[in-house]
């Protein structure tokens, strides 16, 4: 079993538990990346938008949700983020992140999906995508001050 930093539109469960074909999944606890921000590099044919990844932003956090997986529901969820692109590639590479709890407690060695995209890549995201999060990090009790920038750049498409 591995642990992952869910972020983005994997925030919302139910995106989540279809994606890893884990139906009974839930995060174990709220996190961030610290030093870190939310970004949209890359292009969903599907949601007509840009999805999220993340890029370095010192002083910056980025909320998600650590979840327990196993190897078999991980690689289901590369496999999905990456048909959703439509490209023949997979953009999303496996990375290898700290995240820090509410309490500020580092958690090494836990897993995250990040875009391989150029510098400077931008798509707007679509409101169904940003509500996803919106919705996501509600489910997974995500500080409230985060909800509100999200919900800030969700009025703002």
């Amino acid at each position: 079993m591995v642990k992952y930093f869910a972020y983005g539109g994997n925030l919302l469960l139910r995106n989540i538990r279809s994606a890893a074909a884990a139906p009974g999944l839930r995060p174990l606890y709220a996190a961030y990346l610290k030093d870190a921000k939310m970004t949209f590099p890359v292009y969903d044919r599907k949601l007509k938008g840009g999805v999220a990844s993340f890029s370095d932003a010192y002083l910056h956090k980025l909320w998600g949700a650590v979840f327990e997986l196993d190897k078999k529901q991980m690689s289901a969820l590369g496999t999905r983020l990456g048909e959703a692109t439509g490209l023949a590639a997979n953009p999303y590479e496996v990375v290898k992140v700290e995240v820090h709890t509410r309490e500020g407690k580092a958690v090494k060695g836990v897993y995250a999906h990040r875009a391989n995209a150029p510098t400077g890549s931008y798509y707007p995201p679509s409101k169904k995508y940003v509500d996803y999060i919106v919705r996501g990090a509600k489910d997974c009790g995500i500080p409230e001050s985060f909800v509100s920038e999200l919900s800030d750049m969700l009025s703002k498409l």
